[in-house]
């Protein structure tokens, strides 16, 4: 896989923030949590026609799904580095189309899309309500959407500064009524450290601390990447790959996608979402 300096720039970083997912280039953990999301969105497409993935990113997410359902994917994303990268390394085979584009002014035709798919998206603009307008209009009638966001909680942690707004589950949802779509599904999503295998990354945290000094940096974060690896049932000699060769990695994974455990989705739909990090609404277009 070619690491340019561009590439490189499309993770953006503030301190232990990673919001551009480059595969290979940031943990297998952040990149499992991210793809499980894409595993989610498969299930749920796959009889769709036409899927439009809208801030789709270096395009990890938009290969997926092509590789996974019987229509056209569509990647939409504003970085022309990130869209450059994702024509390379995703042409061929199962190759979706990427378009350079903002998520408030979409270069589609009306009712272009049977399901819309934008994973951590709203959360980056401040007008929110124009961005789910063009949701709305290239949707057909009744057609799909799925759209996951963080969730805001007044407990505190770290401000997120490439986070326009972080919304309680309420506010989001009365945003997507507004816009038009009827919400049928309310799941939350919780990341790596808040899932079963909590306890072993709080050992292996106080491992790297005593180890550090000892061990090189990326040590205990790649033991930390194959014991989750190993959780979800990928092989240790596949795992190994992901830092070395990502697209072989990548290729084993969409054709396993059935292999692999996904043990961070929880129904959220009358319960509390303080346990989750993330919020994922399944929702159709009504108007």
């Amino acid at each position: 896989m070619k690491t340019s300096k561009n590439v490189e720039m499309t993770m953006n970083r503030s301190d232990d923030i990673v919001e551009r997912i480059v595969p290979g280039h940031v943990p297998l953990v952040s990149y499992l949590e991210h793809i499980e999301r894409y595993l989610f969105a498969a299930k749920l497409t796959k009889s769709s026609e036409r899927i439009v993935d809208i801030a789709c990113g270096t395009g990890y997410g938009s290969y997926l799904l092509a590789c996974s359902v019987r229509g056209e994917v569509t990647g939409i994303d504003i970085s022309s580095v990130a869209i450059d990268h994702a024509n390379e390394q995703y042409a061929g085979n199962f190759s979706p189309r990427f378009i350079r584009a903002g998520a408030d002014d979409i270069p589609l035709t009306d009712g272009y899309a049977d399901a819309v798919v934008s994973f951590e998206t709203i959360e980056h603009v401040a007008n929110a309500e124009d961005v789910l307008s063009e949701f709305n209009r290239v949707l057909i009638a009744g057609g799909l959407m799925l759209i996951s966001s963080p969730i805001y909680h007044d407990s505190g942690g770290a401000d997120n500064p490439f986070h326009q707004v972080e919304y309680e589950p309420g506010k989001l949802m009365d945003l997507l009524t507004g816009a038009g779509f009827d919400i049928s599904d309310v799941y939350g999503h919780i990341r790596f450290s808040q899932g079963p295998e909590a306890g072993e990354a709080k050992i292996v945290n106080r491992l790297r601390k005593r180890l550090r000094p000892l061990m090189p940096s990326s040590f205990m974060e790649r033991l930390t990447d194959h014991r989750v690896a190993w959780r979800k049932g990928i092989p240790f000699i596949i795992a190994t790959r992901y830092r070395n060769e990502p697209m072989r990695f990548q290729e084993w994974l969409k054709d396993n996608t059935t292999r692999i455990r996904s043990d961070l989705f929880r129904i959220g739909q009358n319960g509390s979402f303080s346990e989750f990090a993330y919020i994922v609404l399944v929702c159709s277009k009504n108007k």
